[in-house]
């Protein structure tokens, strides 16, 4: 398994754009990585930043972590 860190962010309608964070997973494959990091950051996100994750969108960033 290989080590991937992640960067997720949206546009929050408080704290503007660039709000996210950046998670480190262990995955075979890169579009593994993106699934397992998108699923934890989408958890930890409350009903009003999904609202605003959904209709600005999602911007992810993705290499292998060293």
């Amino acid at each position: 398994m290989t080590r991937y860190s992640v960067r997720l962010s949206f546009t929050d309608r408080r704290e503007g754009p660039g709000t996210g964070r950046i998670l480190t997973v262990e995955a075979t494959s890169l579009p593994g990585a993106i699934g397992k990091a998108a699923r934890e950051f989408w958890r930890e996100l409350n009903t009003k930043q999904r609202n605003d994750a959904r209709r600005d969108g999602i911007k992810i960033e993705a290499r292998t972590a060293q």
